[in-house]
């Protein structure tokens, strides 16, 4: 038994001897990064709006839930109602809409589990890398198995990235001098120890944004008292944890309508509450100063601790549910110092005001760092992409990067509502591009100089402005403002129209060819046209108003035939060729090249009979069958496949047969060739499946012609005994040439890869695919078979007629 090294060896062999291992690819139509509530939304959204496209989802962690199965530290909550977070399909039917972390978590598994994502989610896969390929109109993702290393190359059409912008690795830490001397505990809450005892402790948490201001009033549940050291103050909005509208809604509607209701709602009050802000920070500001009076009580220095210098919404503004924080500090569990830090000490911190404020353990809620796309890597044609130099597109694509939309949320309102709109969008996108055969599309900057302005708009936080140089730009004008509202953008992403003259759309040769090959006006070569299903299928093409190139070796029933077609007002051309001499297909497709004429369709249809054993078979019959069935339809096909492929509109059809299907005994150098003609158009059908060349495998079951009669065989018999076989084998032949080119005809049209002809057919290819080792014992029982006696090998005992239907004596065999 071989080793797995020798297994893999194997492996790698064989993806080389097929190019590399390009075709065997995996691909999806829509590759999702992150599995956390952006990528989560993406893929329910495209399972409801668009059912048939593929998708796999990649998450770097062991879970979903990015942010929030990340961030375990005490008391972590959304940072707005569960309205406005939760996903527009999905309502949030808790009482408390501030939600908890595991609160959270669990809205989403049930979101996944619903919309049975689990199986597309692949946990612990981390993306180095995505480049993209104009010549194959794809992305290629290099993946990384968190588990050992290892690492493979993930194909899609589409690239949605919903890996959020903060750098899930490392949290903003600033260099305190003496930070080394403290002997107490240091944390960040990105890295919370699940294990870190502060009962009963003195806390100091280092920061006052959105974290700190949610860690000081859970953890003052139990520490001995916690400090909130901070810089400067924040604005802070308190709200009442459960919204007593929503309750009321709920008790009297159904929960969705009670949802939907709310949602507006909650939306119109934070767009109303922004606006005010910019539009009249002083009032803004004096409203919140005075939340914090009536809260702290007229003795807190609120003027020191909660009344910034900036004007509201320059930075975020934090929220906090039924006055968490500020109870906290009233209560004496928690207290706030604004100062700055000018050293640690072994036993806390000394501030440049003199004071010192001892501590046992450390809180380090000083800020995340941003990072888009996770830090991997992003390539197209070969070239690296900046973040940095990036220009969004109605915040949700990049100018001049095809088929990639990035999801980032609302900084002034609900994250979700934006992952919303933009899911919404891809599900639009790809509807529109599917509808009218494009298959890629890239927002165009154009050589129009653009101010450019940081995305985030007018956030001066710290941790913005610390990666403003490396976060794409937004423009000074539609559609490549970013404009962080959602009512504008429900009118410019979900209402506004697709193709807006930015967008660039592109087809690829396969888009461009047509879903149904159309047939007037068109040139089809037919080789086999003399006789049989070549004859019939050049009268059915005539009559479909196609011009015609007709091949065999029979010039005088080749002329019949001929005369017949013109007869339908078509151009016609005979020419007498041997499918069995390559160099003479050589020569028939030069000379049709060096002609100009144009090529749309080729049928290869020409082929012989030949019947016995392997051992009653002769070398030299073997490869007469072999040149004629096989390698005169690759000949044929390499010959005239430049000329197909300068028609916008192409397709190929070789002819094989039921036998190659099933392989019966008598038949292994039939069956050879026609399971070779098999494989041969089904990779040439995969190759081409980029190009305006479609491909298509026939297998004809028992046609009426007299293929039988003018077939080679291998074994000695008497006339009688031969007569006797023939006629018993041509009673299985039961349909009739012209209903062969019809239904030929009809599979090309709608483009079928593999066209069955005849009741026969349909029933071989069921029984191959329900008994993949003994349909032919269940055939012969259906049918009666009996097994023909051996025969010893020798010599036909009759004349020997090559059964070519180009000789004008032998039809195509077609069993």
């Amino acid at each position: 038994m071989g080793s797995v090294a020798d297994t893999a060896s194997g492996a790698a062999g064989l993806l080389g001897l097929l190019g590399k291992g390009e075709s065997l690819l995996e691909h999806v139509d829509v590759l999702i990064i992150g599995a956390g509530i952006s990528g989560i939304g993406a893929a329910c959204h495209l399972r409801m709006k668009n059912p048939g496209t593929t998708f796999t989802i990649l998450e770097g962690r062991e879970a979903i839930g990015g942010t929030w199965d990340l961030f375990r530290y005490p008391g972590i909550r959304s940072d707005s109602d569960m309205y406005t977070f939760g996903y527009s399909f999905k309502p949030w039917v808790e009482d408390q809409d501030i939600a908890t972390g595991d609160a959270i978590l669990r809205y989403l598994n049930e979101t996944v589990d619903e919309h049975g994502l689990r199986k597309h989610i692949r946990f612990g896969h981390r993306v180095q890398k995505v480049a993209w390929s104009s010549a194959d109109k794809r992305w290629v993702a290099t993946v990384q198995r968190v588990e050992d290393g290892s690492t493979f190359e993930l194909a899609s059409d589409f690239l949605l990235t919903c890996t959020g912008y903060y750098d899930y690795e490392r949290g903003h830490q600033p260099d305190f001098e003496g930070l080394g001397d403290y002997r107490g505990s240091v944390v960040h809450p990105q890295h919370w120890p699940q294990d870190l005892d502060y009962a009963g402790k003195k806390v100091l948490v280092v920061g006052s944004g959105a974290t700190a201001v949610t860690l000081v009033p859970s953890m003052a549940k139990t520490a001995g008292h916690v400090t909130m050291l901070q810089r400067s103050p924040t604005y802070i909005f308190s709200r009442p944890a459960v919204d007593p509208i929503a309750k009321g809604l709920r008790a009297v509607l159904p929960s969705k309508a009670a949802y939907g209701l709310t949602r507006i709602k909650n939306i119109g009050l934070q767009r109303f509450a922004y606006a005010l802000a910019r539009r009249a920070p002083q009032k803004v500001r004096a409203n919140l100063r005075e939340m914090a009076v009536q809260s702290l009580g007229p003795d807190f220095d609120v003027d020191l601790h909660f009344n910034p210098t900036y004007d509201p919404w320059d930075q975020r503004v934090c929220l906090i549910p039924d006055d968490d924080l500020y109870a906290s500090l009233r209560e004496g569990t928690a207290s706030v110092v604004t100062d700055t830090i000018e050293r640690f000490t072994e036993t806390g911190v000394r501030l440049a005001s003199g004071e010192t404020i001892e501590a046992d353990v450390v809180v380090l809620a000083t800020g995340l760092e941003l990072q888009f796309l996770g830090g991997m890597q992003m390539v197209v044609d070969g070239q690296p992409i900046e973040s940095g130099e990036l220009v969004s597109y109605r915040g949700l694509m990049f100018g001049d990067v095809p088929n990639w939309v990035a999801v980032l949320g609302y900084t002034s309102a609900s994250w979700t509502l934006k992952a919303d709109l933009a899911s919404e969008f891809v599900c639009r996108l790809l509807g529109y591009m599917k509808e009218h055969g494009y298959d890629t599309v890239v927002p165009r900057l154009g050589d129009e100089p653009m101010a450019k302005t940081p995305i985030m708009g007018k956030l001066t936080s710290g941790y913005v402005k610390r990666a403003a140089d490396k976060m794409p730009k937004q423009g000074a004008k539609a559609p490549w403002l970013n404009h962080d509202n959602y009512l504008r953008d429900v009118v410019s992403i979900k209402l506004g129209g697709i193709d807006d003259g930015v967008l660039e759309f592109g087809k690829s040769a396969a888009a461009k060819r047509g879903k149904r090959f159309s047939y007037r006006g068109k040139t089809a070569v037919v080789t086999g046209a003399a006789s049989g299903i070549g004859a019939a299928l050049a009268k059915d093409l005539a009559g479909r108003g196609t011009h015609l190139i007709l091949i065999d070796v029979d010039a005088t029933n080749l002329a019949v035939v001929a005369d017949a077609a013109r007869a339908r007002g078509v151009d016609v051309s005979e020419h007498v060729v041997d499918m069995g001499d390559m160099d003479a297909i050589g020569r028939f497709g030069d000379a049709l090249a060096a002609s100009g004429r144009t090529i749309d369709l080729l049928i290869n249809n020409a082929g012989v009979a030949l019947g016995g054993t392997f051992e009653e078979v002769s070398r030299d019959d073997f490869d007469w069958l072999m040149n004629i069935n096989f390698r005169g339809v690759v000949e044929m096909t390499r010959s005239l496949l430049p000329l197909l492929h300068e028609s916008p509109d192409a397709h190929i059809a070789n002819v094989s047969s039921v036998f190659g299907l099933i392989a019966p005994p008598s038949q292994a150098a039939y069956c050879s060739s026609k399971f070779a003609v098999r494989g041969f158009s089904e990779a040439l059908r995969h190759e081409l499946r980029s190009s305006t060349v479609g491909v298509s495998v026939i297998h004809p079951g028992g046609i009426k012609t007299n293929i039988a009669r003018n077939a080679r065989v291998g074994v000695v018999a008497a006339d009688e005994e031969v007569e006797e076989r023939l006629k018993d084998i041509e009673k299985s032949f039961i349909t009739t040439p012209e209903k062969a080119a019809s239904i030929i005809l009809k599979g090309i049209e709608r483009r079928k890869a593999r066209i069955l002809v005849g009741p026969d057919a349909h029933l071989v290819e069921t029984l191959e695919r329900l008994f993949p080792t003994t349909n032919l014992e269940v055939l012969a029982k259906l049918l009666g078979w009996k097994e023909p006696p051996a025969r010893r090998p020798a010599k036909p005992s009759r004349e020997a007629v090559i059964a070519h239907p180009v000789n004008g004596r032998a039809p195509t065999i077609q069993a």
